[in-house]
C-alpha cells in the first residue's frame, strides 16, 4: 500500500456521545492499561455461604416476607471479565419487580466479598442482540446504588442519587416520565423509597455495550480495562466461562474453525476489488461476522465498533503491501488501546493480500504490546522513526536480491522486535497456520507457534 503521512490514515473523532471513531487505515490511554484489577474471582460456594448468612438462608427458596429480593437460584455461573483471568459470578434472583431481568453478582475486590443486584428493564428498542432500555443497580436489600440509561447497547446516562451530586457537577433533573417527574426510570414503580435521582448528562467515560466493573461494584482504585459482557433482555448463555491463557491455543484452532476460513475465502476472491473489504469478529454476538467495505480506490477501511470485538480480518488490494502494512500495526494498538479489544488472550488481528498471502497476529504480552505502541505508535514522531527503519529494512532487502514478500516479512518481525505480537502465515487454504520467527541470520524459520 502506499504510505502517507500518519495524521492521513489515523485519525479520530468524538461523537456526541464521546465513542471514539478510529478511521482504520493500511497504509500505514491516558496511562498504561493493565491486564488485571484489584479483583478476584469468588468462588460459588463461598457466594452461597455469603447469601447465606447475610440474608437468612434465600437461596433456592421463596422469601415470604416484605424484601427487595424475592427468591434465588442456586444455578450459578461464572462468566468472562475482559482483559483478566478472573471470573465474575452469577446468581439468577428475582426482585419484587418479576418484569426485571435480574442477577446477583459477586466479586472480591479489595480482600473483600462485594454483592449486588444487577437488573436489566428492557424498553421498545430492545431486541434479542442488543439492550436497550434501564439498569438499575442496588444491595441486596435493594438500596439504591447505581442507575444507567442504555440505547442500542451504548450506555449514555447515568442516574445518580440526589445524596451522591456534588457542587459543580454537570446534571439536569430528570423528566422521563410525567407521572412521577423526580423518577428517572421509565416506570414509577422503579423508584420506590428512593431519593430523588438526577441524571449526569456527561460524566467522561466513553460509553460502551460492555459493561465496566467498576461501574457496577465500588472498586476503589480498580481500572476501566475490566469489563463484563451482560448480554441483551435475554441474558447469557449461562456456561461456566474458561478463557484461555495462551494466545496460540486460538491460532491453532483456525485451521478447523469453518466460518473464519469461509471469510478468508471471501476475503481471498475480493482482493481483485478496488476497495477494501473487511469483518468484525463479535461485535453483534460470539461468533458472528459483521461485514465491513472501504471506499472505492481507497486504501484503508473506517473501523468504528460500537462495542470492543473478538477480532478483526480484511484484506489489501490493487499495489497493496503483501503482508501488514505499519498503518495495519497502528490500527491494531488503536484498538487496544482504547478498550476496543474484548480479550487480549483470544483476539485475532487477519489480512489476506493480492499476492496470495495471508497472516494472522495475536496478541502474546499485552504489557508488552503496550509498551512497544507507547514507544513507536502513539505520536507522528515516534510513528516516523519507526515507520523509516522498516521501509530501510524493506529496501535494504529488495537491493540485495531478496524478493518482495520475504523482504516484507523479514522487516516486519524485524519490525515487531519486542512487541507483545506474535506474527503467523497461514497456508493457502487457511487449513494451518505457522508462526514466523527470524534466524540468527535474519532468515525467516517457520514454526509451531507454540
Amino acid at each position: 500500500m502506499k504510505h502517507r503521512k500518519l495524521e492521513t490514515y489515523l485519525k479520530f473523532g468524538i461523537l456526541i456521545l464521546g465513542i471514539p471513531i478510529l478511521l482504520f487505515t493500511c497504509e500505514k490511554k491516558e496511562e498504561e492499561q493493565t491486564t488485571e484489577g484489584n479483583f478476584k474471582t469468588v468462588e460459588i460456594n463461598d457466594a452461597l455461604e455469603f447469601l447465606n448468612l447475610n440474608n437468612q438462608g434465600i437461596v433456592n427458596k421463596t422469601i415470604t416476607e416484605d424484601s427487595y429480593l424475592v427468591s434465588v437460584s442456586d444455578n450459578a455461573v461464572q462468566e468472562e471479565i475482559t482483559n483478566s483471568d478472573e471470573l465474575l459470578t452469577i446468581f439468577p434472583a428475582t426482585t419484587i419487580y418479576d418484569h426485571h431481568y435480574s442477577r446477583i453478582l459477586f466479586l472480591e475486590i479489595d480482600n473483600e466479598i462485594q454483592s449486588v443486584i444487577f437488573s436489566m428493564v428492557s424498553d421498545e428498542n430492545s431486541t434479542d442482540e442488543v439492550f436497550s432500555g434501564d439498569v438499575l443497580i442496588t444491595d441486596l436489600s435493594g438500596d439504591f446504588l447505581y442507575g444507567y440509561k442504555v440505547l442500542n447497547g451504548i450506555l449514555n446516562s447515568e442516574y445518580i442519587s440526589s445524596s451522591q451530586i456534588g457542587i459543580g457537577e454537570l446534571m439536569t433533573s430528570a423528566k422521563t416520565n410525567p407521572d412521577c417527574p423526580d423518577c428517572p426510570f421509565s416506570a414509577c414503580s422503579y423508584c420506590g423509597e428512593l431519593d430523588e435521582i438526577v441524571i449526569i448528562v456527561e460524566r467522561g467515560r466513553p460509553p460502551v455495550n460492555y459493561v465496566v466493573i467498576s461501574d457496577i461494584f465500588d472498586q476503589g482504585n480498580g481500572s476501566g480495562v475490566n469489563s463484563w459482557d451482560a448480554g441483551a433482555s435475554g441474558g447469557s448463555s449461562g456456561t461456566v466461562a474458561t478463557p484461555s491463557s495462551d494466545p496460540c491455543d486460538k491460532i491453532n484452532s483456525l485451521g478447523t474453525d469453518i466460518e473464519f476460513k469461509n471469510k478468508m475465502n471471501d476475503l481471498k476472491n475480493s482482493t481483485g476489488l478496488n476497495y477494501e473489504k473487511g469483518y468484525y469478529i463479535g461485535l453483534e454476538g460470539d461468533n458472528v461476522y459483521t461485514p465491513i467495505d472501504g471506499n472505492a480506490s481507497e486504501q484503508y477501511i473506517d473501523i468504528n465498533p460500537q462495542s470492543p470485538i473478538a477480532g478483526f480480518l480484511h484484506s489489501h488490494f490493487g499495489m497493496g503491501d503483501s503482508i501488514f502494512s505499519p498503518g495495519d500495526i497502528v490500527g491494531l494498538y488503536e484498538l487496544y488501546n482504547y478498550d476496543l479489544i474484548q480479550n487480549t488472550d483470544t483476539f485475532i488481528f487477519s489480512v489476506v493480500t493480492p499476492q496470495d498471502t495471508a497472516y494472522t497476529i495475536v496478541i502474546d504480552n499485552a504489557d508488552e504490546f503496550s509498551n512497544f505502541g507507547n514507544t513507536n505508535l502513539s505520536s507522528q514522531e515516534s510513528f516516523n522513526t519507526w515507520f523509516s527503519a522498516y521501509t530501510l529494512e524493506y529496501m535494504t532487502l529488495i537491493s540485495s536480491g531478496e524478493n518482495q514478500i520475504t523482504a516484507r516479512e523479514i522487516a516486519l518481525l524485524k519490525a515487531l522486535e519486542d512487541s507483545g505480537l506474535i506474527l503467523t502465515k497461514g497456508s493457502s487454504n487457511f487449513d494451518s497456520w505457522e508462526k514466523l520467527n527470524l534466524n540468527r541470520n535474519n532468515g525467516i524459520v517457520n514454526g509451531d507457534c507454540n
